[in-house]
């Protein structure tokens, strides 16, 4: 009974010592968990996903700006958004481009829907405009005076026969004085002017 007894109680200090044991392993879990979420929060609170960096200044289309595009060797190439006014120096400057060019070409004025392409050694700069589709995609009308009949057929309610009447009519009669004058085309009254005429534009040298 005695030995039944001191076994007993030796197997409850066991017991007791595991339970004790087990808490203190619990509560370092418990501490390392704490731990490893404060340092994880404060991560992910630094972290910034990709493309949500700060929005360069260029980049966004305001009132006053106009679109120029810049292509070729050392420099970010894209769209920018210039004021109006803005000469080529402003664009390189604004695609990080360090090169030499020359001093002609960098007080050249810049229009809208222009494309500057960087290239040739030593570098030199070639002027054209964008593609029609990046223009309207832009928001940046047509000259209808330069659209060729694919380009026309980019524009909302401008078909295959309508744009070929448009070219056939600039080229009988000339260029168009302005853009309201493209309701004397053959097809094209005041109802379809309305919906395409703030896709076109007549250029000033015309």
């Amino acid at each position: 009974m005695i030995l039944s007894r001191l076994i007993r109680e030796g197997e409850k200090r066991r017991e007791g010592k595991g339970t004790e044991c087990d808490r203190w392993r619990r509560g370092a879990i418990l501490l390392v968990v704490i731990v490893t979420l404060f340092y994880a929060g404060r991560v992910l609170v630094r972290y910034r996903p990709p493309g949500t960096a700060s929005v360069p200044p260029l980049s966004v289309q305001k009132p006053g700006t106009i679109a120029v595009a810049v292509f070729g060797d050392g420099c970010d190439e894209g769209v920018y958004f210039l004021p109006r006014g803005a000469v080529t120096a402003e664009l390189l400057e604004a695609a990080g481009y360090h090169g030499t060019v020359h001093p002609r070409d960098r007080v050249r004025p810049l229009s809208e829907g222009d494309r500057v392409t960087i290239g040739g050694e030593p570098p030199s700069l070639t002027y054209d405009t964008m593609s029609a589709a990046t223009r309207l995609a832009l928001g940046i009308p047509l000259d209808i005076n330069r659209a060729t009949e694919e380009e026309l057929q980019l524009i909302p309610g401008i078909g295959p026969v309508r744009s070929a009447a448009i070219v056939a009519y600039r080229t009988s009669h000339g260029a168009f004085k302005s853009v309201e004058d493209i309701v004397r085309v053959r097809g094209i009254g005041n109802n379809t002017f309305n919906r395409i005429g703030r896709y076109l534009v007549v250029e000033s040298d015309w």
